[in-house]
């Protein structure tokens, strides 16, 4: 008998239609998101310009890319606790 797997996912949207950004348009978001059942698709929790400003951080040695990502674990944490 096969068996389901069942995910709990979030998706967070990319805020605009970025042009430089070919990776991660709002269009992959929301693919991803009709793909899930259940998953929820939600603004992110950091600012537009977070990838721009963590790069230069990176750059000065002030800080890590990947930085902005905190401000996600409350709403991970919020979404992970959920009956």
């Amino acid at each position: 008998m096969p068996s389901r797997l069942r995910v709990a996912a979030i998706d967070f949207l990319n805020p605009a239609p970025l042009m430089w950004d070919f990776d991660h348009p709002p269009r992959t978001s929301m693919e991803v998101h009709s793909l899930i059942t259940g998953s929820r698709l939600i603004d992110p929790p950091w600012p537009e310009d977070a990838w721009e400003t963590a790069s230069r951080a990176t750059a000065a040695g002030t800080g890590h890319l990947f930085d902005p990502w905190v401000l996600g674990a409350p709403v991970m944490l919020e979404f992970m606790n959920e009956p």
